[in-house]
């Protein structure tokens, strides 16, 4: 499928993404994707981990809003991002300068993905993060939890709260 009329017209969309879905509105606006066949937003999360356990920043962000908010979710100093755009240039980097230290070069084992009570579109991750720097250095496990707030087939919310636990 070819996008038409967002950001990224003319290039191929993966299968894996599913065929478009029917928008409420014409076009997609400014520079967001085209709108996705996938609905769940369980699915989506698990999409998302997915990605990052190979360690695919492009696939990653491209499950993201145009307008979305991160918290807490990336090592070091960065403790908010804002924008798909941003969203991929701080998982470029993650990727970049972490391993996954878990079998298989994964960076996460997801314990458990379910919808929360607080309000339609709301998903929480359990997981474990085993990852470690790529110039050496001891690896960094935790033990936490992310909450997503899907809207429109895309994750426009996404916050992370973890604990440091014994490697």
């Amino acid at each position: 499928w070819r996008g038409r009329g967002c950001a990224g017209e003319g290039r191929e969309r993966s299968g894996a993404l599913g065929p478009p879905r029917a928008s409420a509105s014409e076009g997609c606006g400014g520079d967001e994707v085209p709108p996705r066949g996938m609905t769940d937003g369980m699915d989506l999360v698990r999409e998302l981990f997915r990605a990052l356990n190979a360690s695919n920043a492009a696939e990653a962000s491209r499950l993201y809003h145009a307008d979305c908010r991160t918290e807490h979710v990336f090592s070091g100093e960065l403790e908010y991002c804002e924008g798909r755009d941003n969203v991929m240039r701080a998982w470029t980097d993650e990727l970049a300068h972490h391993t996954g230290e878990l079998p298989g070069g994964h960076r996460f084992e997801v314990t458990r993905v379910a919808g929360i009570e607080t309000g339609w579109g709301w998903v929480r991750a359990e997981w474990l993060s085993v990852t470690a720097p790529r110039d050496g250095g001891m690896p960094r496990a935790q033990s936490g939890y992310s909450y997503f707030w899907i809207e429109d087939g895309l994750i426009r919310r996404h916050r992370s709260t973890a604990r440091d636990v014994p490697v």
